[in-house]
């Protein structure tokens, strides 16, 4: 082999350089786009920029896979420094904007960069596609914000609390013998109760009663159309003139049931999934007959619940979206379920 020769260690450099290179330039060609790289109130940073920031990344993630740490280190905090100096010097100027997105971006772009080089390109391209959908989608994003009330926030929150923070810390199990109580299969359940409500309160603020209904109905049945058949039960016998939306709700749930079942069955035993073909494509063709005919229906269900509106795991002892009090209530049934079942076998 002659000393021209491009070895694979060189040729994953180069690949790794270019996914930096492609993140750079992405980010820079929207920083182009969307009008911040030019006029009077021009950021420092634009298409070149942005690719030779991408490029400074990936050269040190580079040099920190060849263990050269205090070089790459260098590099890469010179150009954080050059972006920072870039905003200090842009603030000052009289009539520009505060907004500091461009240089940030280009922080971001060198952190990915070394990811790149250093790390992981494919959680780096990610990232970067992530970034620039962000950039791009700015005045989305700032009326979904507009949009968001403060219920809906602290529910998020809530869940982000409830899923990230509680749940990792709670034991596997199994504990007490043969009723086999597992707290973080339970808290699982508890949270799946919690998103398919809030869900379901999105549903119904974006698309009407009858259609949120609907969406729930289709988006909890997914999961557990046997869920959802419990919460609008619930429901319809607390507010009967909402009865016929959740009726509709529940043969979503049902005719999602229908796929469901046949995919699982195919993965674990298509001879089994053959047989059962003739009897669910039926009720999956009548399921979504009905399912087309409630979505196309003029008819809206009149708001029962005031101002305030009540999702469909409701309970008037909690008024929050994610209905936590009554999501436990759902869990601890369900495990009592389970115990019997057991029992009884």
């Amino acid at each position: 082999m002659s000393t021209m020769d491009i070895s694979d260690v060189q040729l994953a450099g180069a690949f790794r350089l270019a996914i930096a290179a492609v993140i750079g330039l992405g980010v820079g060609l929207e920083r182009e786009w969307s009008g911040h790289a030019e006029g009077p109130q021009a950021r420092f940073a634009g298409l070149r920029t942005f690719l030779l920031l991408g490029l400074l990344g990936g050269t040190a993630g580079l040099l920190t896979r060849e263990n050269h740490e205090v070089i790459a280190t260098l590099i890469a905090a010179g150009g954080i420094a050059f972006s920072i100096a870039a905003y200090v010097m842009a603030v000052r100027q009289a009539g520009i904007d505060r907004d500091g997105t461009t240089e940030v971006a280009a922080i971001l772009v060198i952190a990915l960069g070394v990811l790149a080089g250093a790390v992981s390109w494919l959680l780096a391209a990610a990232s970067g596609s992530l970034v620039v959908l962000a950039l791009n989608e700015k005045k989305r994003l700032h009326g979904a914000v507009t949009h968001l009330r403060q219920e809906e926030l602290r529910a998020g929150l809530q869940f982000a609390v409830l899923a990230l923070v509680i749940l990792p810390f709670l034991p596997t199990g199994p504990y007490f013998g043969w009723a086999e109580v597992r707290p973080r299969a339970l808290w699982m359940i508890v949270l799946l109760f919690c998103a398919l409500n809030f869900a379901g309160f999105l549903a119904r603020r974006s698309a009407g009663e009858r259609r949120g209904y609907m969406l729930t109905g289709l988006l909890g049945g997914v999961i557990s159309s046997t869920a959802v058949t419990l919460g609008f039960a619930r429901y319809s016998r607390q507010y009967p003139e909402a009865s016929s939306a959740l009726a509709c709700g529940v043969v979503g749930a049902c005719t999602v049931l229908v796929p469901r079942v046949i995919v699982i069955s195919t993965v674990l035993n298509p001879a089994v999934a053959l047989q059962l073909l003739p009897f669910l494509i039926p009720a999956g063709l009548i399921g979504a007959a009905v399912v087309a005919f409630a979505w196309r229906s003029e008819a809206r269900v009149p708001k029962v619940a005031g101002e305030q509106p009540i999702s469909w795991l409701s309970g008037d002892d909690d008024k929050s979206p994610l209905r936590l009090g009554f999501a436990i209530r759902l869990a601890i049934i369900f495990q009592l379920a389970m115990i019997a079942i057991t029992f009884a076998r």
